[in-house]
């Protein structure tokens, strides 16, 4: 028997994460599709990273972040109802393309730079954080445009020279500063997507280790290893700009947004 709630027709999984699952479902009165992210209240997620989830998305507005629609609860689960994006995540599509032996070409990585780092322009805009970029945070829509999702670590600062301290995010796409406590605010975005385009366009990570002691020195001190494959000096230089260990020197998304349009 097919799972109804609040009037949504639950019609299969579409994907699962540290939250809960997420359905396709369609809107019984309307005939719409959406998707719907259930929570278990007697999970480990706390309310308020379901609430901060929520928050961002409604507060965001952006065509280039996962819409929201509505949430709802029951005796068991909360549920947040959003935009449906039928093509799934990035990390999906780079997973097809490592096992196919495929690389994304060079204009559709800097479209990738571009939608992305238009996300995060409107993001910072209301002074929100998103704090775990990563591939697959990254959703891809019917017609092929990027979303960002997953808002539950995002932070909205109440200014915008405020900083933030907690150790939240991803370890392989987190930003030095915050692996060293210093606080950070903005540039540990530019970070995450800098860390996202190089293994989006090496199929390789900039910093990787089985050792966690070991990969959280690497970020903090190292290089990152060189792009090794044949793409243009700007996209090389654009993804090493953000990936510059000082976030007071790294290059900001207003800027990645400016140098990703003009290709």
């Amino acid at each position: 028997m097919t799972k109804v709630v609040n009037g949504y027709s639950f019609t299969e999984v579409i994907g699962e994460g540290s939250s809960g699952q997420v359905y396709k479902v369609i809107h019984l009165p309307t005939g719409n599709t959406w998707a719907i992210k259930e929570i278990s209240k007697s999970g480990d997620i706390k309310e308020e990273d379901v609430v901060k989830e929520i928050l961002a998305m409604k507060e965001a507005n952006s065509p280039f972040v996962v819409q929201f629609r509505e949430c709802f609860q029951d005796q068991h689960n909360l549920y947040i109802v959003m935009e449906l994006c039928e093509h799934g995540t990035l990390e999906r599509e780079l997973i097809n393309a490592s096992q196919q032996q495929h690389e994304f070409l060079e204009e559709t990585l800097w479209l990738f730079a571009k939608e992305l780092s238009q996300g995060l322009c409107d993001l910072k805009a209301k002074r929100i954080i998103h704090r775990d970029i990563k591939p697959a945070n990254i959703y891809i829509t019917a017609d092929n445009h990027l979303r960002l999702g997953d808002m539950g670590y995002s932070r909205q600062l109440a200014h915008t020279l405020d900083m933030t301290v907690s150790p939240l995010g991803t370890p392989f796409y987190a930003a030095p500063e915050i692996l060293n406590f210093k606080g950070y605010s903005f540039p540990c975005d530019v970070w995450s997507l800098g860390v996202t385009l190089y293994q989006l366009a090496t199929q390789e990570l900039p910093f990787e280790s089985n050792n966690k002691t070991a990969l959280f020195n690497m970020i903090k001190t190292q290089p990152p290893r060189p792009i090794r494959r044949s793409l243009s000096q700007d996209f090389c230089d654009l993804v090493m700009a953000m990936l510059e260990k000082n976030p007071q020197n790294r290059i900001t998304i207003e800027e990645v947004n400016h140098r990703a349009s003009l290709h």
